[in-house]
């Protein structure tokens, strides 16, 4: 009887040890993640991964290799939680941060299209501010103004609750040009400083930026309604050594 309990025991140990071990794995993904440890994080997801196919590491997989930068490794991933893990928790997630590894890699088309899909494949999704938010910003980089309106309304009358509201408003603030930034000052004599600098060659403006009890001087080249014109001074810029940006 005592042999019979022992190995009872020993099953259900060896049933549940690889729940344990996925959470103490989980644990230290999180912890290096928080830290900004991404490459230690990438390394534990990937040695769990060779014995545990598991949703919520492939998850973490995908969103380290995104902030890596290592857009096309991250996809693999969501796209395997959307095979393999249609009733996993991150299921959703996955759906938004596959779209987002093409909007972080500059493919306006391409997120643009999974973003819509996601809308109309999945209407009762919960994360649909966050796609109004990122259709919008996909939209003002194209220079497609009028949807990008479109976009800011349905989140400022749908979801003016939403934390993705608060992020549109300083989409809203942007008008409807590109420019592109150069500088970005708490202190506005610097600000005065680098706008006199290349006041001269270009026609530069300053914006104050008032952030709860911050102000930030802007200091923006332009406005172009055409985004290649934008490009153009931007990479002149780049040239001539300035932190350049293109906004938005």
């Amino acid at each position: 009887m005592v042999r019979l309990i022992l190995r009872y025991l020993l099953f259900c140990l060896i049933l549940i040890y690889p729940l344990f071990s996925h959470a103490d794995t989980l644990s230290k993904v999180k912890e290096s993640y928080l830290r900004g440890e991404y490459n230690e994080a990438k390394f534990f997801c990937l040695d769990e991964l060779k014995n545990n196919l598991n949703a919520n590491i492939l998850y973490f997989a995908g969103i380290i290799c995104t902030k890596l930068g290592e857009f096309s490794e991250a996809r693999s991933y969501f796209r395997r939680i959307l095979q393999d893990f249609k009733d996993s928790k991150v299921y959703e997630h996955a759906l938004i941060k596959l779209a987002d590894t093409y909007f972080l890699e500059g493919n306006w088309e391409r997120s643009e299209g999974l973003y819509k899909d996601i809308l109309n494949r999945y209407p009762h999704i919960n994360y649909k501010p966050r796609v109004y938010l990122r259709l919008a910003q996909v939209s003002a980089k194209r220079g497609n103004w009028e949807d990008k309106n479109k976009y800011l309304k349905i989140l400022r009358e749908n979801y003016y609750n939403s934390v993705e509201s608060k992020i549109a408003e300083e989409l809203q603030k942007m008008d409807n040009f590109f420019t592109v930034q150069i500088g970005a000052f708490s202190n506005r004599s610097n600000a005065l400083a680098l706008l006199k600098e290349v006041s001269y060659k270009y026609p530069a403006y300053l914006v104050e930026d008032r952030q709860e009890s911050s102000i930030f001087y802007k200091v923006r080249v332009g406005k172009y309604v055409d985004r290649l014109q934008a490009e153009r001074v931007f990479y002149k810029l780049k040239e001539e050594g300035y932190p350049a940006r293109i906004y938005p």
